[in-house]
């Protein structure tokens, strides 16, 4: 190995010894593990397993959150409620507006078709 390390155009001149000692350095660390060729993919396919199973796990998720338009209607409604109470807090009923001002921001921006701009930020 030392051999190759010093064909390497501006590398420090470096013993056969001090490259194997660099290469084995972490070989008695605990915290990494040499393992074999076989336990590599026997890893990875389990991560692939565990990563399907979140994956279905947000699907169930997803269906149960509202779209944009039900919440809106469903915060139109809940103001339109609030509204005809007698003892509605006015600091509330700003707060439910303002709510459903960012549902309906929400909604239009998830309809706008987006421009390779709006990535890079």
């Amino acid at each position: 190995m030392g051999k190759i390390v010093s064909k390497i155009p501006d590398s420090p001149h470096c013993a056969d010894e001090d490259v194997n000692d660099r290469l084995n350095c972490d070989r008695d660390d605990l915290l990494y593990d040499i393992m074999t060729d076989d336990e590599i993919v026997d890893n990875l396919r389990s991560k692939e397993v565990t990563a399907n199973d979140n994956e279905d796990d947000v699907d169930e998720e997803e269906q149960n959150v509202p779209s944009y338009r039900d919440a809106l209607q469903a915060l139109d409604l809940a103001i339109a409620w609030m509204e005809r109470q007698q003892k509605c807090d006015p600091m509330q009923l700003l707060q439910a507006k303002r709510i459903r001002n960012l549902a309906a921001r929400k909604r239009t921006s998830a309809t706008k078709q987006k421009t390779i701009i709006d990535f890079i930020k």
